[in-house]
């Protein structure tokens, strides 16, 4: 200590040190001064002067030296752990890039002999399945006749031009895969959990399966509706018999269903599609509903009042050729039964057109299931008009067999609209929305008043259901709950 304080005080006494190693003796004996412990073990006071001081300089320097060591390991160590993991994340990346790029090269292709038909551009893939690129070439004439670097994104397959654009290339394979999920409600497509869009969806369409199946639908449309009548006029079936009862209370379950669980789920679908945008009033498919029953029954009522005036002008002229009224009909007049008949066919008219534009426009991958979903919906129609038709008593049989002509027309004429309009049509634009919409709910109240106030109140409030043994009304129960029930099932694909 007194070395230290001598050699700060008269250096000139001293041999000449640095000034940073007289500071640093300086410290270490003042530290060991104060560690009690440090001065049992080691006393400095027992060496020499000189001694003490080399030894203390010595202690110094190894200690700085050690902690020196120890921060520069500490680096190294720290810099390693840096350079393996930056070696890790390249070595990962090197091989992602590997990974992608060898799957990119080994699903490169072309697609050839490629041809344009109307606005839509087909080629062929090199295992020789044949499909339409997307977006097709707004220019025919400089159209490319093959694309190369074929490659896939998930589900989907993209080539490139000449040009350096990516087409989509879609075949009927790639187009069910990329439609899991997806079903058809009025000819638009809901696909959940995919992102929506409103443009036209080109699509591979098989044009000759679909002609042929117009002439299908036209045979079992026709079917449908002239059994009854057929079955009626053949076996001379009364109108209050167990068979006819039963087709006609399950024409009663299908017309209903149809108006309820098909056509007012459809048009709230379409008035709920995005492309139409938020509505302002949003009871607006319940209130073209109720807009399409209150018009029924307006015409309904407007005809009982023309038919009753006309009949009591006739009753005071000649009272005693009054018609009356049919007992097993609950009192109708056949005048009513007509204009009923003709409502009833004016509905299904409307649904069946937009029905088999429906069925045609859906992809080759839905169009199978859809059509023949759609064929028995057809049936049980039929078999509901035709019940009605074949219980009118004062029509003539050519103008029976021109009603029933006319529904099993409808269905086919909607296809052979849609098939002309396949490339053109687009079941997202907002104002074919909102004409399909407004069709289908119109339809749902014309079929719901002719199915309740026409054929249920007539038959089982008013009618000789009311009346009837106790099987009879089990049986026409029956036939009325597996018409709904079957129509209910239908309505999960149309």
């Amino acid at each position: 200590m007194m070395l230290a304080l001598l050699e700060l005080s008269r250096p000139h006494l001293l041999p000449r040190r640095p000034s940073c190693t007289r500071i640093a003796t300086f410290t270490a004996l003042l530290l060991s001064a104060r560690a009690p412990a440090q001065r049992k073990s080691h006393s400095f006071r027992q060496l020499p002067p000189l001694q003490l001081k080399r030894s203390m300089i010595m202690s110094m320097s190894m200690s700085m030296k050690k902690r020196k060591n120890t921060t520069h390991e500490h680096e190294e160590e720290e810099e390693h752990d840096h350079e393996h993991e930056h070696e890790e994340e390249e070595e990962h990346d090197h091989d992602h890039d590997h990974d992608h790029d060898h799957d990119h090269g080994s699903e490169s292709a072309m697609i050839t002999s490629c041809t344009m038909s109307s606005s839509t551009q087909y080629c062929v893939d090199g295992s020789g399945v044949t499909g339409y690129v997307y977006p097709a070439p707004t220019d025919p004439a400089v159209a490319p006749s093959s694309y190369s670097d074929c490659h896939s994104h998930d589900a989907d397959y993209f080539c490139m031009a000449d040009d350096g654009s990516e087409v989509q290339f879609i075949t009927d394979e790639t187009q069910a895969a990329s439609s899991d999920g997806c079903h058809f409600h009025a000819g638009v497509e809901h696909c959940p959990g995919r992102e929506h869009t409103c443009e036209a969806i080109q699509r591979h369409y098989n044009i000759g399966l679909r002609i042929g199946m117009i002439f299908v639908m036209l045979a079992v449309a026709s079917i449908g509706v002239y059994l009854p009548m057929v079955t009626r006029k053949v076996f001379n079936l009364v109108f209050t018999g167990y068979t006819f009862t039963g087709i006609t209370q399950f024409g009663i379950g299908v017309i209903l269903a149809t108006a309820t669980i098909h056509l007012y789920t459809h048009g709230s679908l379409t008035f709920d599609n995005e492309c139409i945008g938020t509505l302002d009033y949003e009871a607006t498919a319940s209130a073209i509903l109720l807009a399409g029953f209150t018009l029924t029954f307006l015409i309904d009522f407007g005809i009982h009042k023309l038919i009753q005036h006309q009949r009591a002008k006739k009753a005071a002229r000649e009272p005693a050729t009054d018609v009356a009224a049919d007992p097993e009909k609950g009192g109708s007049q056949p005048e009513v039964d007509e204009v009923s008949v003709f409502l009833l066919e004016a509905g299904i008219i409307f649904h069946s057109i937009i029905l088999g534009v429906t069925c045609v426009v859906a992809s080759d991958s839905y169009f199978g299931t859809l059509f023949v979903v759609i064929v028995f919906h057809q049936l049980f129609e039929g078999l509901a008009l035709g019940s009605r038709i074949a219980a009118l008593e004062t029509v003539k049989t050519f103008h029976k067999v021109l009603l029933g002509f006319v529904f099993a027309l409808t269905t086919p004429v909607g296809m052979a609209i849609g098939t002309g309009s396949l490339n053109s049509f687009n079941g997202n634009d907002k104002s074919t929305l909102i004409a399909m919409g407004t069709l289908d709910c119109l339809s749902a109240g014309i079929l719901l008043y002719t199915g309740i106030v026409e054929m249920f109140v007539p038959t089982w409030i008013t009618g000789y259901l009311v009346s009837a043994p106790r099987m009879k009304i089990l049986f026409a129960l029956a036939c009325l709950l597996l018409g709904m029930i079957l129509m209910g099932v239908l309505g999960k694909w149309a």
